[in-house]
């Protein structure tokens, strides 16, 4: 999964052993053990016994496109194209050799030869659906939601119940970035629902939790929000300061109460790291001055985002004690940064206009 954010996106490899060729017995041999070697994850023992199928049978288009994937964990992309190259030389309907060389496309970020070879294997196999989510994963990258929307919603039609998940996975991230919440938390609840029946240890999960909370915080259902932020903190393995810092937010704006000192949960969390600060702000052991200063840094965009969250802290503080004036001057400041892709500048524009509202 190539990341988002840090919050990582899908590019997809095949390992199964379905459609061998009418190959020689030893290269057949050769092949089979080099793709138990890559699903066990030994990269290097597998391009060697690919390496013996393809020298018995240098025909074995199959090998080279397996080769392929194993070359990509070995992080060898240039290999992973000369390979697949071979693959589809040798047989031009081998579909699933462009989807592999798309990935190594878009691992050297040439993003439009990424759709050119997913383009191919769809036409190629109309119901490819790994193919349809790398080939929107390109055209976001580029800029072209829209097609990426089409590519997500082909691969959720096209796709098995796993792959159909996965499109709306990444569909769901696109709709949450372009503004349309609601078929974001759509996409996000099916995803859970899957997720929980057949992968509740797994990260798509966690994600899903995370962002309907955040869903359920823009649309000012606050009850809903800290069930599933907390839903998220708990299937975590390390601890996420800004899912603590939205947590206690929407746990106050619900009405729960339960303080920022939280000395318990907070046990290990890195004490020098701007969340952390932004807790100690709301427990009153740090003045709002002091967390912009500790917003300030050389890097001209990290200070950018820190401000934004600091101006976005701040206020929720204002307006927690009840000052919606200040409340609304520290939300104004945090949309003025015009970091609209921040979750803290869409968390300002609703805490505004919900401001606005009670003043009539």
């Amino acid at each position: 999964m190539i990341g988002r954010g840090g919050w990582t996106c899908f590019l997809t490899v095949i390992l199964s052993i379905n459609g061998l060729g009418c190959m020689g017995d030893d290269g057949r041999a050769h092949y089979e053990d080099g793709i138990v070697r890559l699903e066990a994850s030994e990269y290097e023992a597998a391009v060697k016994s690919l390496d013996r199928a393809i020298e018995v049978n240098p025909e074995y288009f199959e090998a080279y496109e397996r080769r392929a994937n194993a070359k990509l964990y070995l992080k060898d992309y240039k290999g992973m194209i000369a390979d697949s190259t071979r693959s589809v030389e040798i047989n031009p309907e081998h579909a699933s050799a462009y989807n592999t060389r798309c990935l190594a496309h878009y691992y050297l970020e040439d993003f439009q030869s990424v759709v050119e070879d997913a383009t191919k294997a769809v036409e190629l196999k109309p119901d490819y659906a790994e193919a349809w989510i790398n080939r929107g994963l390109a055209h976001q990258e580029l800029g072209e939601d829209d097609k990426a929307l089409a590519d997500y919603s082909n691969a959720a039609e096209a796709g098995q119940d796993e792959w159909a998940t996965d499109a709306r996975f990444h569909r769901a991230f696109l709709f949450y970035d372009n503004g349309d919440y609601s078929a974001a938390f759509a996409d996000f609840d099916h995803v859970l629902q899957q997720r929980v029946e057949h992968d509740p240890t797994g990260y798509q999960l966690s994600y899903c939790n995370f962002y309907m909370g955040t869903i359920h915080f823009l649309e000012g259902a606050f009850t809903e929000s800290v069930t599933a932020y907390e839903s998220y903190l708990e299937g975590l393995d390390e601890i996420d300061l800004e899912a603590i810092v939205y947590s206690l937010i929407v746990r106050s704006r619900a009405g729960e109460g339960g303080g920022f000192d939280g000395e318990a949960l907070l046990e290990g969390a890195d004490t020098e790291s701007f969340d952390f600060a932004a807790l100690e702000m709301f427990g009153g052991r740090m003045s709002s001055g002091q967390l912009i200063e500790r917003a300030e840094s050389d890097d001209e965009d990290l200070r950018a985002r820190q401000r934004c969250k600091a101006f976005f802290y701040i206020a929720e503080k204002y307006l927690l004690d009840g000052d919606n004036t200040n409340a609304a001057n520290y939300f104004k400041k945090c949309q003025e940064l015009g970091l609209t892709k921040r979750r803290e500048h869409r968390f300002a524009g609703q805490e505004m206009q919900r401001l606005e509202k009670l003043r009539f």
